[in-house]
């Protein structure tokens, strides 16, 4: 992927967005629908991106993606709680939790025009046994 510098939207806290692009084989460009950024949150790189083409829009959305941002720890962890909870026949324990918070990283952060609550999407970061 490809970024146009100078097309971006720079939000104080967070850095700047921008439209990422790809070149095919042929020739052919294709422009991303979206505007997006990455950060280092403890370590690990996290895609922060705004569902819209409209400058103003991602503007609006900004407030959003900084919340989590700052808060990124608290919400990290209610997503897995979340997942844990969801998955389990019975209460988890609280090794269960530790381990489900060790295991799901957090990888996205999107946010969509219509405010609604900003999605995070979360990977498995499972050691690999050998």
């Amino acid at each position: 992927m490809t970024t146009d510098s100078g097309f971006g939207i720079t939000d104080e806290a967070l850095g700047t967005l921008v439209r990422g692009h790809y070149i095919l084989s042929d020739g052919e460009r294709l422009d991303d629908d979206y505007y997006s950024l990455t950060c280092n949150l403890d370590g690990r790189a996290v895609g922060f991106i705004a569902h819209s083409l409209e400058p103003d829009a991602v503007r609006g959305m900004l407030p959003r993606l900084r919340h989590v941002f700052d808060q990124h720890e608290a919400l990290h962890r209610l997503a897995v709680e979340a997942i844990v909870n969801e998955f389990s026949e019975e209460a988890p324990s609280r090794g269960e939790v530790i381990d489900a918070l060790r295991d799901l990283v957090l990888e996205s952060v999107e946010v969509f025009p219509d405010n609604c609550d900003p999605r995070l999407g979360l990977s498995a970061d499972v050691p690999r046994h050998r």
